[in-house]
């Protein structure tokens, strides 16, 4: 019986309608562009004091709370990934160990390229290592691997860069999703529906709770038949322009009444998923490029491991120098993107000397 269950989901799997990679990239830019502006303004609004940041179009107030709804971010990143896992767990065909090994590989090694150059740059920050020896060069050493493993946010150690917290969440949903994704499987959206509810159950708000509602859209969003549906009403022009005036609302409705709700958790997850949905329409049903977003969504991840070490230690001054709020996340934007860019320069070139050194001969020595 079961068996046939599984047929039968695999022959539907196939004829089911799924986002594109572009639209991956592209709700990936839309994630790194918030990213920084969230980091910017409500993160540190003591150097928006110090500057003295300012803006013509908008007031401050105005200025600051979209930069605290730019924590949707986060939630974009997540749901993203949950999809992903989940249809990459599907392909696997519920080989749960290859496909964990593989996955944690793939994260680990996107993380410590840039993990070794940022420490390796330590001389730059007034504090140099000091973050890791605050409690002895034995501890330090310890401190040091626990975060280039990524765990250092998951066990409570000393990290360099405060950002590389959400590594710990993105370790625990490799193993967490295919977990999820049996449940699922199992007993059903009831699963899913015990993650949006946890908080309400009395589950400790910890950063991994905090996004087990996106956890849960990524899951749905895959494995469900919602994008379907949307195909289905935005068949026709109408249709869509419909369906875009509505998506837009809605978007607008969770950006003023995030905070009034104080359950960040439910509509973060739902913006979301508003967001990739938008895009979804305008990518791969308009057939909208949309090129600069999808090359920002490439270097998305190089973008969130090094824009907080550029913006709090190394060139803090040069980034706000500009006052204005749109320069500043313009510049800010640039300069991550330019060390993005040199960061995988020099990643082709280690995988090159990589490639030289092992199809070198080994000469004999002549006797």
């Amino acid at each position: 019986m079961m068996e046939d269950v599984k047929k039968n989901r695999s022959s539907l799997s196939s004829e089911r309608v799924f986002f594109s990679k572009n639209v991956t990239l592209a709700a990936k830019g839309i994630g790194a562009i918030l990213m920084l502006n969230h980091h910017l303004f409500s993160c540190f609004p003591e150097y928006v004091d110090q500057y003295q940041v300012s803006s013509r179009l908008f007031s401050m107030d105005t200025v600051m709370r979209f930069s605290i709804f730019s924590k949707i971010c986060v939630a974009i990143f997540v749901v993203l990934s949950a999809y992903g896992m989940t249809l990459s767990f599907d392909r696997s065909r519920g080989s749960g160990t290859q496909y964990v090994k593989r996955r944690l590989f793939r994260l680990e090694a996107g993380f410590w390229p840039v993990f070794f150059l940022a420490t390796a740059t330590f001389f730059l920050r007034e504090d140099h290592l000091g973050v890791y020896l605050a409690s002895g060069k034995g501890n330090g050493l310890l401190y040091y691997v626990i975060d280039g493993l990524g765990l250092a946010s998951f066990l409570g150690t000393p990290t360099y860069n405060e950002t590389w917290w959400y590594m710990s969440l993105a370790i625990l949903m490799v193993f967490l999703v295919p977990v999820l994704v049996k449940l699922y499987d199992a007993a059903g959206i009831c699963v899913l529906g015990l993650l949006v509810m946890a908080p309400y159950l009395g589950v400790a708000m910890t950063p991994s709770v905090m996004y087990l509602c996106s956890i849960a859209i990524g899951i749905w969003l895959a494995r469900g038949n919602l994008l379907d549906r949307v195909q289905a009403i935005t068949a026709t022009g109408v249709g869509k322009g419909v369906f875009l005036v509505g998506m837009l609302a809605v978007l607008l409705a969770l950006y003023r009444y995030r905070d009034p709700l104080a359950a960040a958790w439910l509509s973060d997850g739902a913006a979301a998923l508003v967001i990739i949905l938008i895009l979804f329409v305008l990518v791969d049903e308009m057939k909208l490029p949309l090129p600069v977003l999808r090359w920002i969504g490439k270097h998305s991840m190089n973008v969130f491991l090094i824009h907080t070490l550029l913006l709090e230690y190394y060139f803090r001054d040069v980034v706000y120098r500009g006052k204005n709020w749109f320069l500043i996340l313009l510049v800010l934007l640039v300069m991550s993107l330019t060390a993005s860019v040199l960061v995988e320069m020099l990643k082709q070139a280690g995988a090159v000397l990589v490639n030289r050194i092992k199809r070198k001969p080994v000469q004999k020595e002549e006797k």
